[in-house]
């Protein structure tokens, strides 16, 4: 072992200060020299006399911080305590880097995440002692859409993924609370302004999203079906006055049937003896028009069903499968993944799973307008 000028200045320092508690200097200094050589024959040559000096009594070998959990692209300081110096650190998986020598973790950037990731750090002293932490990564948060313009009484279905929701994310509407949901929330807009939607995961991370609801004019009805020879109530929504509604195109009551009262806020619908497809205009003294489809139908439509949730495995493809509605059904996707028709059932549909866990959502509407969404998780095999 060879010793220098400032190796042998800094071992007397050392030396001294533990000399100067009145410890035996003869004792001391023989006990650290065994010590040492004892290094030196079980293979820690590079562990000096002066490092020994420094590390006397050093506790156990730890690590900070524990169970970390950052943003993507973020960074993190890893630092080992007690052992014996130097360290080396080495990440164990293959999220992210670290720096070997100064524990400075980066993780991956952000289009490298899709909801979290985990990876464990080790780090190792002088004589070979080990302990490690796991780091978790996160995806950022983000809501979509980010800006939307609709009509009063519309509803938007809001997608929050990335954060930790820890399960759920909480939804506030202009800074008040609204609901939780896992990450698709449905949320119906009234009146007409400019609203601030806002998702917020367990850590606090949020996502902004804009709605502006015009007002506009609008027919309302119960159901826009009606059964053969019935009638229906068809209502006049943000009108000016007069106004009128109207069979578009017009024909014979017998063939299209008749509207009572078609100045009022409120007129009524007579369906003739055949199903169809009939379409109702409403026309105000401003030219603004607007229109809505009633289906004649000899019978009630059967309700729709959809799957509520289901577990696909990455890269596979299962099948779902609406029930009742009236068909053509149209079906879209919003999510990872793809959607693929059924060659000859226009009731069923294929989802196509990505090659990583996530959450989808399939929705289907029927002839009517009517709506269902399914869940799907897809997961590791």
């Amino acid at each position: 072992m060879k010793v220098g000028r400032g190796s042998l200045r800094s071992m007397l320092k050392v030396y001294r200060k533990h000399t100067a508690f009145g410890r035996s200097p003869l004792l001391y200094t023989s006990l650290l020299i065994v010590l040492s050589l004892g290094f030196v024959l079980a293979g820690c040559g590079q562990l000096s006399l002066t490092q020994l000096l420094e590390n006397e009594e050093p506790g156990e070998l730890s690590i900070s911080p524990t169970n970390a959990i950052i943003p993507a692209a973020g960074t993190l300081d890893v630092t080992g305590k007690g052992g014996f110096k130097p360290y080396t650190y080495e990440n164990k998986g293959d999220l992210g880097s670290i720096n070997a020598n100064t524990g400075e973790y980066i993780a991956p950037p952000e289009s490298e995440i899709s909801g979290t990731a985990t990876t464990d750090i080790e780090v190792t002293d002088t004589l070979g002692s080990k302990v490690s932490t796991t780091i978790t990564v996160f995806a950022p948060i983000s809501l979509s859409p980010a800006a939307k313009t609709v009509e009063e009484g519309d509803s938007v279905d809001f997608i929050a993924t990335g954060g930790l929701p820890d399960p759920d994310y909480e939804f506030y509407v202009d800074g008040d609370p609204k609901g939780t949901s896992t990450g698709s929330w449905l949320y119906q807009f009234i009146a007409e302004g400019t609203y601030t939607v806002e998702a917020v995961d367990s850590l606090g991370n949020s996502a902004v999203a804009t709605i502006t609801v015009d007002r506009h004019l609008a027919i309302e009805v119960a159901d826009n079906w009606v059964l053969t020879g019935g009638s229906i109530t068809v209502s006049a929504l943000n009108q000016t006055s007069p106004h009128t509604f109207s069979i578009d195109p017009p024909g014979l009551a017998d063939e299209v049937g008749w509207i009572e009262n078609p100045s009022d806020v409120t007129a009524t619908y007579h369906a003739p003896n055949t199903e169809m497809i009939v379409t109702i205009k409403l026309e105000d003294v401003d030219d603004n028009t607007t229109t809505v489809d009633i289906h004649v139908l000899s019978a009630s439509p059967e309700p729709l069903a959809f799957p509520t949730t289901i577990t696909v495995l990455v890269n596979a493809t299962d099948q779902l499968t609406a029930i009742g509605g009236i068909e053509p059904h149209t079906f879209w996707l919003v999510g990872e993944g793809s959607l693929s028709p059924h060659p000859t059932q226009e009731h069923r549909i294929r989802y196509n799973a990505p090659s990583f866990p996530t959450t989808a959502y399939v929705w289907v509407q029927d002839e009517l307008g009517r709506q269902a969404k399914a869940t799907v998780h897809v997961v590791e095999g």
